[in-house]
């Protein structure tokens, strides 16, 4: 029996919609689904601010808040619930081998931080404002990793290096309790650095020509100042207190949030001669008119001795 035109069309139709369903219900790899739901058990899911569609049935965990997958709909590249009350430790990801964001800032999780080593397209790590611990997580080897935002936690230790990071723009790591020297930073193609407020000690490597911003207040640093980069943006940077030693140096007066630059950092040591700064034109001509009226004075006492 042939079907009318109108009803094969509407079979037609029913069918397509049921395929694109199909397409986009399309579950993620088991081992994916588990670590969010393990990932939600860990950090106290059901207290969360917003967990709409988590826990749903297989084939929806792309729906679920905060988590994004890729095109196809079958791997899981994102996961971002910054502000929203996660508490608790952080699972090992490495059932997330295909995330390249990672948004978990301002929220209450403890603990260390699993390695993100595997984590190839890893774009942008931001776990900033939690109570996390223990030694920063390394970004060496990842080649995509753009930002990487850990401040306002409880991080000890040294920092990592940051050369094995090529495509690293920004590494911010303030207000912890990082020890020892800055790695090396000759050589990456980073615009930012903040990490004031820790208890880093030795001197400022040598800064990239790429880095506008740099943030080393409040630590125990010592030495000259670095060569400031050309690229440095006014007045965004702060180097004091610390002590470095103070210099004359108008490229970090005009980079600095403060003029001049090593304010906080002590004062400028005394030139040779016991002198406290280089006279001015004006005040040479002040000094020489000086020597000039004393050796006239002397002049005429020698003078008049002789009348």
């Amino acid at each position: 029996m042939k079907l009318p035109c109108s009803r094969l069309l509407l079979r037609i139709a029913l069918a397509s919609a049921t395929l694109a369903a199909t397409a986009t219900q399309a579950a993620v790899p088991a081992p994916q689904r588990q670590y969010l739901l393990d990932f939600y058990v860990a950090t106290n899911g059901a207290g969360w601010t917003t967990s709409t569609n988590w826990n749903g049935a297989p084939g929806t965990e792309c729906t679920w808040y905060g988590v994004t997958c890729d095109g196809g709909q079958n791997t899981v590249t994102t996961l971002n619930l910054p502000s929203n009350n996660l508490m608790g430790t952080l699972p090992d990801w490495s059932a997330l081998p295909d995330l390249q964001q990672i948004g978990l800032a301002t929220n209450a999780l403890t603990g260390a931080v699993p390695a993100i080593s595997g984590l190839a397209s890893l774009v942008t790590f931001d776990v900033s404002f939690n109570q996390l611990s223990g030694s920063l997580p390394s970004p060496v080897g990842l080649g995509q990793l753009q930002n990487y935002y850990a401040f306002g936690n409880q991080f000890t230790g040294a920092i990592p290096a940051l050369a094995g990071a090529p495509a690293l723009l920004r590494f911010r790591a303030y207000n912890n309790q990082l020890t020892g020297a800055i790695p090396a930073l000759a050589g990456t193609n980073l615009v930012d650095i903040v990490l004031n407020s820790n208890q880093l000690t030795g001197s400022i490597p040598p800064l990239p020509a790429s880095l506008t911003i740099l943030r080393v207040e409040n630590n125990q640093l010592s030495g000259p100042v670095p060569l400031a980069p050309p690229a440095l943006a006014v007045g965004a940077s702060t180097l004091c207190a610390n002590n470095i030693t103070p210099s004359v140096d108008a490229a970090w007066d005009k980079a600095s949030t403060v003029t001049p630059w090593y304010t906080g950092c002590g004062t400028l040591p005394p030139a040779p001669g016991g002198a406290t700064s280089i006279p001015t034109l004006s005040e040479w001509g002040l000094i020489l008119m000086s020597l000039a009226a004393a050796a006239w004075g002397m002049a005429t006492l020698r003078r008049r001795s002789h009348l």
